[in-house]
This record gives structure tokens, C-alpha cells and sequence, in this order.
């Protein structure tokens, strides 16, 4: 993000006026993961779970039924919170196969929930 020399000043002096750094302590970093889950994952209640998961642990993002009977989910969060996500993904619920899953890195990106996408 490039800022104005005004604005660089202004979050300079007084870091608590930019919304990017409310509730963050310094070394926070959020990172973004796009997840595929292969198995059999859909029609198995796989999306909500993962919703209720995502939101206990405080992960934004979404999930969705992609073709090929896979489930394909973006998250973003802090490290431990995605790495706990991620595991609980290689389970998913209790009728759910997981075969195999595929996690990328993404850029961070700003999610204000966890949804699930139609």
C-alpha cells in the first residue's frame, strides 16, 4: 500500500489512527491459505463444519462445493490459527474421507467472516 507523504506521517506519529493496526500487536502477520480437500467431502456436512470450526478458532474466509466432488476453502488468519484449521481439515466431520488436501499460500487478503459460497 503506498501512502501520501501526509498519510506517512500520520501513521508515523500516531500508528492507532490507521485502522490496519487496530487490535494487532506488532508481530502479528495474517496469512491467507487457498485450501482443495479431495475425498469424499461433499454432502457429508463438511462446509458447515467447517464454518463452526473456522469461527471458534477465529479464521475469516469461505468454503465451497467445487465440481469434481472436491471442497475448496479460503482462509486467512494468524499462523496457529490456520495451522489448527488445517489439521482440523485433513479429518473434516465425521462422515467425511479425506484423501487429500492441497494447501497454496496466498497473499494476505481481508475477510470480515467465514462463509459458505453457493
Amino acid at each position: 500500500m503506498f501512502y501520501s507523504r501526509q498519510e506517512f506521517k500520520i501513521n508515523l506519529y500516531f500508528p492507532l489512527l490507521n485502522p490496519e493496526n487496530y487490535g494487532r500487536p506488532k508481530n502479528f502477520t495474517m496469512e491467507t491459505v487457498h485450501l482443495v480437500i479431495k475425498g469424499n467431502v461433499q454432502g457429508v456436512y463438511y462446509r458447515a463444519s467447517a464454518k463452526e470450526k473456522a469461527n471458534e478458532l477465529g479464521v475469516k474466509g469461505w468454503i465451497k462445493n467445487s465440481p469434481g466432488g472436491q471442497v475448496e476453502a479460503m482462509a486467512c488468519g494468524n499462523k496457529e490459527q490456520l495451522e489448527k484449521f488445517i489439521e482440523w481439515c485433513r479429518g473434516g466431520p465425521k462422515y467425511a474421507e479425506v484423501s487429500d488436501i492441497i494447501v497454496t499460500t496466498r497473499g494476505e487478503e481481508n475477510f470480515n467472516d467465514f462463509s459458505i459460497k453457493k
